[in-house]
């Protein structure tokens, strides 16, 4: 009996035992993804207004993956965005391009300031081309430019979904590893090199949260100073991502980035006739409107 009780007793305490493991594993641990997808065609058959042909195709992913532990926090973010477009006779021509890593790692300092390292990669999946009516450059590629970003500071989180980094110990590397790109000195490498070091100071605030029923923003804005090359050359990262939710698997979604760059020359129309025909420092940006099936999963 004695035998049979201490069987019983060591095979339900297995069971709480492995109850609590579940449990701290399902409360450390948030997962979850979005998939979405766009798709617009339209045609012309003797249309008296004129049009043309054309068709558009966009996808995107974000993955997540957040740790949390009594003071201790990580969150990490994948971000992926893909989309081309034709018109009439015109090459195919990308319409977005990302690849994004964001890992944060913070330790509770009191209930609102944590300390914090943060590392960010970006690039972009395939070739970029400049075109006209007689030419097709290729201005940029997979690993050409990608940006790493390394910061350690202090993070600023009066509630959970908006986040303030202060980061006055920061390495940006820039790589620019296409051969023909590095040879002219792209992206602010010097000519003929892959790699630029620069070391800075950083601050970064991201948004997260629910504007009203179904209308969610996700934001974030970098600003990086080199100490060592003009300070006062602020370079600025700018995303905004708008989702309308219509239903389940429908929504209509706003996406904008700026990003500017001292150290990078963008494509100038000197004269206003639609034609690239020089370079110089200047603002990017991008906007997309669209309206496409999505699907979430979170764990």
């Amino acid at each position: 009996m004695k035998i049979k009780l201490f069987i019983l007793l060591l095979v339900v305490g297995t069971m709480v035992k492995a109850q609590d493991s579940t449990a701290e594993k399902v409360s450390l641990w948030e997962k979850g993804a979005t998939f979405g997808a766009q798709f617009t065609q339209s045609s012309f058959h003797q249309w008296v207004a004129g049009g043309q042909n054309s068709y558009s195709y966009a996808g995107l992913g974000n993955l997540y993956a957040n740790y949390t532990k009594g003071k201790l926090r990580w969150n990490n973010t994948l971000d992926m965005n893909y989309g081309s477009f034709k018109q009439g006779s015109t090459p195919l021509v990308k319409s977005d391009d990302r690849l994004e890593l964001n890992s944060v790692l913070a330790a509770e300092a009191n209930e609102k300031w944590f300390y914090a390292g943060q590392l960010n990669y970006r690039t972009q999946f395939t070739p970029g081309y400049q075109i006209d009516d007689v030419s097709k450059k290729r201005i940029s590629d997979f690993l050409a430019p990608a940006y790493t970003t390394f910061s350690i500071g202090l993070e600023y989180r009066p509630k959970k979904d908006l986040s303030w980094l202060i980061s006055p110990l920061t390495t940006k590397t820039t790589f620019v590893l296409a051969p023909s790109l590095s040879a002219i000195g792209a992206f602010g490498v010097a000519p003929g090199v892959t790699v630029r070091n620069e070391f800075g100071g950083l601050t970064r605030v991201s948004w997260k949260s629910e504007l009203m029923d179904n209308v969610n923003i996700i934001t974030n804005l970098s600003l990086f100073s080199n100490y060592a090359d003009k300070p006062q050359n602020i370079d600025v990262n700018w995303d905004m991502l708008l989702v309308f939710k219509v239903n389940k698997f429908l929504n209509f979604t706003f996406t904008t980035v700026l990003i500017y760059d001292h150290d990078v020359d963008v494509p100038k129309d000197r004269n206003d006739d639609g034609v690239f025909d020089g370079t110089g420092k200047g603002v990017q940006f991008k906007e997309i409107f669209a309206l496409g099936f999505s699907y979430s999963i979170k764990k």
